[in-house]
């Protein structure tokens, strides 16, 4: 989770530098909120009951998808929420953090740092998204 003018401000600062060609950095935030965190404190937020966390496995959260999606299949009810949402499950499986030394060293003071994902941060995305009600929001 990072705000798009970091990637941006990051990417055409690392256009600039022509000893960045060819070489791989990682355009992610340095210190990630907690996917669970964000995940229950988006559901409190938006209102959306129901949601219940489990402890499970990655392969046993697979056979759970697979099982809804057979029955909602069967029930004609439109399974692509479930399909997209199957390619990022293994995201709900870790906390990945990713090494940003690499960019931080090539950008040096032009490096564009990510704001910090607090409540707050965490909120006007919520109150934005809701505000145009999902439409043109990534």
């Amino acid at each position: 989770l990072i705000p798009i003018d970091c990637v941006v401000s990051n990417i055409m600062n690392l256009c600039e530098r022509p000893e960045s060609v060819g070489q791989v950095y990682h355009l992610t935030h340095p210190n990630p909120p907690k996917i669970r965190e964000l995940l229950v404190k988006g559901c409190q937020w938006i209102e959306m009951g129901g949601v219940e966390f489990v402890d499970c496995t990655f392969e046993q959260s697979e056979q759970v998808l697979r099982e809804e999606v057979k029955k909602f299949a069967a029930l004609g009810i439109n399974i692509s929420f479930c399909l997209e949402i199957s390619e990022y499950l293994r995201y709900l499986f870790g906390e990945p953090v990713f090494d940003v030394s690499k960019i931080r060293a090539a950008l040096k003071e032009k490096y564009f740092e990510a704001p910090v994902i607090d409540e707050a941060f965490l909120r006007k995305i919520l109150d934005f998204g809701a505000g145009c009600q999902w439409h043109g929001v990534v």
